[in-house]
């Protein structure tokens, strides 16, 4: 039986922290289909498709919260301005999107400011917080998605004990979601 040896890791810069966050979009978003690894705005936001809530914006800032928040922003005033646009260029995105923003994600190591009050605002706006580790050498996300992105909920205690309680009762069942999410980050 092998070991696995985790530990904390310096964070990565943009261009192999990015790489990580691509590699990791299943852990917050459902079935994600990449459109645009780098649309040509501030902070090169991802466009990516899910299958659950249709287009979503992601910004990746590992240090700075803030200006990965202020870089969505933009991100989405672009994108109102250019929708017919994109429309053309991704028809997969186009009848998913309605007259409606994109969801945006900020993926970063701490929430900005004022983004808990923000998310409390507006549904579409998520902060998926992440730390890097190594995993037997290898540099990985530890992703921490607060509100689901796509549509699931996080579950509650209750919900997480009674999950316990069924699982206890019969061991034939396997992992859960919550466990295979935890078990693909690493």
């Amino acid at each position: 039986m092998s070991s696995i040896y985790v530990r904390s890791a310096p964070l990565p810069d943009g261009d192999i922290l990015r790489r990580l966050v691509t590699d990791s979009l299943e852990t917050f978003l459902c079935v994600p289909k990449i459109l645009e690894k780098e649309l040509p705005w501030p902070g090169r936001p991802l466009l990516v498709l899910d299958a659950k809530i249709g287009p979503v914006l992601i910004t990746i800032e590992g240090a700075y919260p803030d200006q990965a928040l202020i870089n969505g922003l933009v991100a989405l005033e672009r994108f109102d301005k250019d929708k017919a646009m994109l429309s053309r260029a991704y028809p997969s995105m186009a009848g998913r999107l309605g007259s409606s923003f994109p969801h945006l994600v900020v993926v970063s190591q701490r929430q900005p400011e004022g983004g808990r009050v923000l998310q409390k605002l507006c549904d579409k706006i998520h902060f998926c917080l992440f730390r890097p580790v190594e995993v037997n050498g290898e540099l990985a996300l530890l992703i921490d998605s607060p509100n689901m992105v796509s549509g699931r909920q996080p579950l509650s205690r209750d919900a997480r004990f009674n999950a316990q309680a069924e699982r206890t009762a019969d061991s034939s069942d396997g992992l859960t979601e919550e466990e295979e999410l935890y078990f693909q980050q690493l």
